[in-house]
């Protein structure tokens, strides 16, 4: 897939982000764009997403791998949750994949108490 594409699903993807958060509570959904598909990231998909994260190229300029498939699959089982432990953050997380099955990401919404949003790729 070439950036453009990507850019153009990404920018597609966060108009739905700008609808309330009370609707993303009751709503969280697979969204398809076409060339890809977001499902709300679960513990089950860790596995797949701790080969695609274990890739060294994607670290070169900050962070690292996870430590552990096991690690990882405690991380996402706590982000199913979808809020932040004291209530005042959403989060929205979605794995990315291509229409070849293929996961080959991830992105993250954090939605904050006055409706300002952190996003991740």
């Amino acid at each position: 897939m070439d950036q453009a594409r990507f850019e153009a699903d990404a920018q597609w993807v966060m108009r739905d982000l700008k609808a309330p958060s009370s609707f993303w509570k009751r709503n969280e959904h697979v969204i398809e764009t076409g060339s890809l598909t977001l499902e709300p990231q679960t513990a089950a998909h860790a596995e797949e997403m701790f080969a695609v994260l274990s890739d060294p190229a994607i670290y070169e300029y900050e962070n690292e791998p996870p430590p552990s498939l096991e690690w990882l699959r405690v991380r996402f089982t706590q982000l199913e949750s979808r809020r932040s432990a004291d209530g005042q953050e959403q989060w929205l997380n979605w794995v990315i994949r291509l229409p070849t099955s293929e996961l080959i990401g991830y992105v993250q919404a954090t939605v904050h108490a006055d409706g300002r949003a952190a996003i991740a790729y």
